[in-house]
């Protein structure tokens, strides 16, 4: 009974996702309580919405090995970036500029990989203009609800690369994005750092 009440619990977490989209952290049991304050406090800080989309939202995730990936949206970059830069304590050259494309779309952002050691965090922050609000968050749901086996291998490839360190961290990767990429059809897909 226990197992069943567990398994509605997760359709219900994922249909409660696919509603409310991505911006559902507060709710994730992967989280720490003190880490579910500090995203809270960020979100308030920069007074737009966080939006979690990859392993996180998926059973793949790691604690402590994955990384958190959130995407932000804002009609001005630079003054959102601005305020992570002072709320974060960061410098804001460490945020790189890039261009995504898909589909003959190209898309603009600002890239920053976060690290703290205290928390015990890596995040995985990409700010976009508002613009592109609805062509990102498409996309990006494609990386929470993917078929159930994509998850399956991502889960093994990840404790594989994190547990027994019998594939190099080049090779995890290579694997990882043909299992993200190719097995759930975002075969033309590009994202190129500018800076």
């Amino acid at each position: 009974m226990k197992k069943l009440m567990n398994n509605n619990y997760i359709f219900m977490h994922h249909f409660l996702l696919y509603l409310n989209i991505m911006e559902t952290i507060i709710n994730n049991n992967n989280i720490s309580d003190s880490n579910k304050i500090f995203f809270k406090n960020l979100r308030d800080y920069i007074e737009t919405p966080l939006y979690f989309y990859g392993s996180i939202q998926r059973f793949d995730y790691i604690n402590g090995k994955s990384d958190i990936d959130i995407c932000i949206f804002s009609d001005n970059e630079i003054s959102t970036i601005n305020k992570l830069s002072f709320f974060l304590l960061i410098p804001k050259y460490e945020f790189k500029k890039f261009v995504y494309s898909q589909n003959n779309i190209q898309i603009y952002g600002y890239k920053l990989k976060y690290k703290n050691e205290v928390k015990n965090l890596k995040i995985e922050f990409l700010i976009y203009n508002n613009k592109f609000k609805n062509f990102v968050l498409d996309d990006k749901k494609k990386h929470i609800f993917m078929p159930f086996y994509i998850s399956f291998l991502l889960y093994l490839l990840k404790n594989i690369y994190y547990y027994t360190n019998f594939i190099s961290k080049d090779s995890y990767w290579i694997y990882k994005r043909f299992i993200i990429n190719n097995l759930n059809g975002d075969y033309d897909k590009k994202f190129v750092l500018l800076d």
